[in-house]
């Protein structure tokens, strides 16, 4: 058998997301399984998704299926919005990562070092010092542990008003709020969205 290539090989892996998903077996289950796509969506009540498949740093194919919100009619398209949530944060790691390989990036330096347009601004006296390394391990003490989104057809903030906490921001502004010491020994890891805003 040979290996597909080019758009066969596309054609091959479409063919797997719509038709052959992969449902995981459970403890005492016998084996794995294969879903459609139409079929997991139904199982997790989504009433519609937008998919693009990347392949060497190139979008090959985009798929939509279903409709924007439960019981409408308005179809989902491959230009639809969605918030991507956390989805965002391995892409942000692997990209930051992929900056530290480079040299362009250090995991251990102050990443105040490297922002411009805004900075981790001190609490009170102290001007807390977080890495590159503390904030793709949920270490570095900052605020914000998720973002809520916004409706479709409120304005949209800037990264700089997201960050500052200023209108139509719906999140307080970002800060290190923990002390120099927990800071320090990282005694506490705690989840935030902030760490990973793209």
């Amino acid at each position: 058998m040979t290996n597909p290539s080019g758009a066969d090989a596309a054609d091959e892996r479409r063919a797997r997301v719509a038709r052959a998903l992969i449902v995981p077996a459970f403890i005492g289950a016998q084996a794995s399984s294969t879903a459609t796509l139409t079929e997991r969506m139904e199982f997790y009540r989504v009433p519609g998704v937008s998919l693009a498949v990347i392949n060497d740093y190139q979008v090959e194919w985009a798929h939509a299926e279903g409709v924007v919100e439960a019981g409408g009619t308005h179809a989902v398209t491959t230009r639809a919005l969605f918030q991507a949530g956390s989805l965002g944060k391995p892409v942000v790691a692997l990209a930051a990562l992929r900056l530290v390989e480079q040299g362009i990036l250090s995991l251990d330096a102050d990443v105040n070092t490297f922002l411009t347009s805004w900075k981790i601004p001190p609490n009170n006296a102290w001007q807390p010092r977080v890495t590159l390394r503390h904030l793709l391990t949920h270490t570095s003490g900052l605020t914000v542990p998720v973002y809520p989104g916004y409706p479709r057809n409120d304005a949209l903030p800037s990264l700089l008003q997201v960050l500052e906490g200023k209108k139509p921001a719906r999140t307080p502004a970002v800060r290190v709020d923990l002390t120099q010491p927990s800071i320090r020994r990282r005694e506490r890891r705690r989840y935030r969205g902030t760490a990973h805003t793209p």
